[in-house]
This record gives C-alpha cells, sequence and structure tokens, in this order.
C-alpha cells in the first residue's frame, strides 16, 4: 500500500501563506495517485514540491505547516502542529484514525511508533536542471555505470534468494519479472518506437556494457541524444531507492524538460509504468510540475491523476483543482489551454458547443440554442443574445458565437469577456 498524501494545509509560509491542498478524489475519497501542479512561471511549482516533500519526510522537524495527512500501509495518520503555547513543549500531535488515538510529540525526543512513522529513505525528489541534461560523454558514462551496477543488484538479489529458498529455488527467467532492470526495460521499450533497451553484454574488452538498439541496430550509449539520456538518467536514481513493493513517494520537477512533445506526452505513462506491479496496478504516489500542454493533455485524460492549477492572487497563492473526467469526451489541447493556463479560444467555446449537441442529442442549432435557454443555468441578463440566420432566431450567447465563428462572413463579432461568459455557460450546462 505504501505512503500517500491526503491533505496538507500550510501555516503562515512566506510564499504560500495558509494554503491548503486536498488530494483526495472527489468520487471516491481515496487519494490519487498522480498529482500535478501547473501554474505561471514563479508561482511556486517547485518550492511547492519542495515542502510537501520535507514536510512528510519530517514532520517534527519543520514549521511552516498546519498539518498533513496521509496513509501509510493503508492506515489514515493526521500530523498536526499545535499552536506555540501548547503545554509540556508538545509542539506536535499525530492522530491515528483507525484506533482514534491521540498522539503528543516533542520534537526534542521526536518519540512516536514506528508504524505511522514514514520512511525518508523511500522518498525520493527528483529535480529539473537545463544543464543538468546536457550530459557530457564521461558525466554519462557515470550514469550508465550506475545502470550496470543495478543489473548487478538483480543477479546478487537472484543468488541471494536461492540461497534462502534452496528448497524451491527459482529460475532467473522468473525472477527477472520482478527484477528492476525488467522494470527499467518495460517503461524504457514502451516509451521509445524504435529504440529498445535488450540488456548487459560485454565489450571488446571483456567490459560489461549496457545494449541499447535504435531502428533494430546496436547503438553506442554515448550516441543518445538528450531527451534520451535524461529520460535514462531520471530513472536511474529512482530505479537505485525503488522498494520491492514499489511504493516509493515520489516529487519529479518538469519531467518534460528537454523533450520532444511528441514524448512530453508519453512521459506521464512512463513514470506511472516504473511503479507498476505485475498486475497492471500502480503501487505509489507521484506529484510533478509541469508547463507542458502535452503532458497536462495526458494527465486530465487520465482518471488516476489530478491536476493542481496553482493562482496568484495579489501575493496570495490559491489552488483549483481539476479532476477527470473534464467537459469533452475527448480532451483537447484547446481545453488543456483554457482549463491550465485560463487561454480562451473560438475552437474551445466551439468544442463545448459540439459536445451539448452530441450529448443531448440536438442535431439542429436552433433546438441546442432553445436547450442552453431553457437550461437552469441561463440568466437572461447575462447570457441572452438575439441573432438570426435566415428565417432562424437564436436567443443564446453561445449560439451568436457559435455561428460568429463558423460563419464569420455575417458581421457578427464578440469581446473575449463574451467568449469567456459563453464558455462558463456551456461549461455549467455539462457539469
Amino acid at each position: 500500500m505504501g505512503l500517500k498524501i491526503r491533505k496538507v494545509k500550510f501555516l503562515n509560509e512566506v510564499q504560500f501563506g495558509d494554503l491548503e491542498l486536498d488530494f483526495l478524489n472527489s468520487r471516491t475519497g481515496l487519494p490519487y495517485q498522480n498529482i500535478v501542479f501547473v501554474g505561471d512561471n514563479g508561482v511556486g511549482k517547485t518550492n511547492l514540491l519542495r515542502f510537501i516533500k520535507e514536510i512528510i519526510s519530517s514532520p517534527t522537524r519543520t514549521y511552516i505547516y498546519r498539518y498533513i495527512e496521509y496513509e501509510l500501509s493503508g492506515r489514515v495518520c493526521r500530523f498536526e502542529r499545535l499552536p506555540d503555547d501548547a503545554v509540556h513543549n508538545h509542539r506536535y500531535q499525530l492522530y491515528d484514525a483507525e484506533t482514534n488515538t491521540n498522539f503528543m510529540i516533542s520534537p526534542l525526543d521526536d518519540d512516536y511508533p514506528v508504524e505511522f512513522r514514514p520512511s525518508s529513505k523511500e522518498i525520493m525528489m527528483s529535480y529539473s536542471n537545463n544543464d543538468h541534461f546536457e550530459q557530457k560523454n564521461d558525466d554519462f558514462s557515470s550514469v550508465i555505470d550506475r545502470l550496470v551496477n543495478l543489473q548487478n543488484e538483480d543477479s546478487i538479489n537472484y543468488a541471494y534468494y536461492n540461497i534462502k529458498h534452496d528448497d524451491a529455488p527459482l529460475r532467473w527467467s522468473e525472477f527477472f519479472q520482478k527484477s528492476k532492470m525488467k522494470t527499467f526495460a518495460d517503461s524504457f521499450n514502451a516509451f521509445f518506437e524504435d529504440m529498445e533497451y535488450f540488456g548487459m553484454g560485454f565489450s571488446d574488452r571483456h567490459e560489461k556494457v549496457i545494449g541499447f538498439t535504435k531502428y533494430g541496430k546496436q547503438i553506442n550509449t554515448q550516441s543518445l541524444s538528450s531527451g534520451e539520456k535524461q529520460i535514462i538518467e531520471r530513472t536511474v536514481p529512482i530505479l537505485e531507492i525503488m522498494t520491492e513493493q514499489k511504493d516509493n513517494l515520489l516529487f519529479i520537477d518538469e519531467p518534460e524538460m528537454s523533450l520532444h512533445p511528441k514524448w512530453q506526452e508519453k512521459v506521464h505513462s512512463y513514470f506511472k509504468q516504473l511503479f507498476t506491479d505485475t498486475s497492471g496496478i500502480q503501487q505509489n504516489q507521484i506529484f510533478m510540475a509541469s508547463h507542458s500542454s502535452a503532458f497536462l493533455k495526458k494527465a486530465l485524460m487520465d482518471e488516476t491523476s489530478l491536476v493542481v492549477r496553482l493562482i496568484n492572487h495579489d501575493g496570495r497563492v490559491e489552488a483549483q483543482r481539476i479532476e477527470h473526467p473534464t467537459y469533452l469526451s475527448d480532451v483537447t489541447f484547446a481545453e488543456v489551454n483554457y482549463l491550465v493556463f485560463d487561454i480562451v479560444s473560438a475552437e474551445y467555446h466551439n468544442q463545448l458547443y459540439c459536445q451539448i449537441q452530441n450529448r443531448y442529442n440536438l442535431s439542429k442549432v436552433k433546438a441546442c440554442d432553445e436547450y442552453i435557454y431553457h437550461h437552469q443555468s441561463f440568466i437572461s441578463n447575462l447570457h441572452q443574445k438575439t441573432s438570426g440566420y435566415g428565417r432562424v432566431q437564436y436567443n443564446t450567447i453561445c449560439s451568436y458565437i457559435r455561428n460568429a465563428i463558423d460563419h464569420f462572413d455575417n458581421g457578427h463579432t464578440y469581446t473575449e469577456d463574451e467568449l469567456r461568459c459563453s464558455i462558463q455557460l456551456m461549461q455549467e450546462i455539462l457539469r
């Protein structure tokens, strides 16, 4: 089951103030497995990842939060920082929902039951750094050496397992299914269409080497592109700390860094697959921060993912949750740009209009106009705008703008505020 964060509330933090974040699925009540933070530059996405990791790793060693609620091996716990005037020098309170028990904790002795204590060794942060991924050959060789070490680790674990279970030893092919290099191979080969990791071998000088093919031909690791190197470089440290249960808590800053847009869309699934067990179930929770429309499009299509948009209002950061499903049957880039980046567009407007037509079987524009006009969300002084096409009269701002877009020669114009107002009405209808 591993460690999963449910909620966190900051306390007088310089950048985030008293920001409260809820990572629970509104339909199931369970914590989302994948959380993606988005927002303008400078809003604090990287800091937010770092602070949440800091709080969950050492809850009695930080003073920037009011509480953090988490699940550890399926058990719900709530770590709460008490007011500064708390008696007996107890500054923290730990609540166990299973037994309805409170533990008072002093930061001086940091004494509380181990079953409630997250293991900081199983929590990891992967930072983004442009220079970091422009690897020199010598630097990347060290990454490949670490990949070789992981292969060696699998071999040692295999031998150790069979020593302990000499009455029922496993064949390598059986043991390999749960090995770290099998995890790497499955994720890597699924990510790259024309490239494949095929294992470890030996060079002409009898040195261990990692084998890759591209377009069916074996290639040298130093000839990999910067994007290919980044995927490997970011994966190796994760594999090094990955538990046998694949339940590590992971924080990744800009996983799409230096990747082609086509790869940006796939990298969301890549990190999920790393922590997927042999039955196809993701075992851990991943927090990510991203700017990429391609990456976010994939996240919004995924029912295990929550997108959290961070908005700076006059120096105060607020959070807006965007859950799956969104308003359209299929997430489009126009929808991503509106929901995540607040970019209004005629394209998204008419996609919403078509969605209403399709969902409620309103093939004629007039029928759709009537449906919108009589919907409970329709407010006359906001949404009524009369227009005509031939002998047909329309009464809603949605149809007015839809026809202005589709029949641009009719002379009808609209403002960005009107476009936004119409989009918001159609979202309410589709909610």
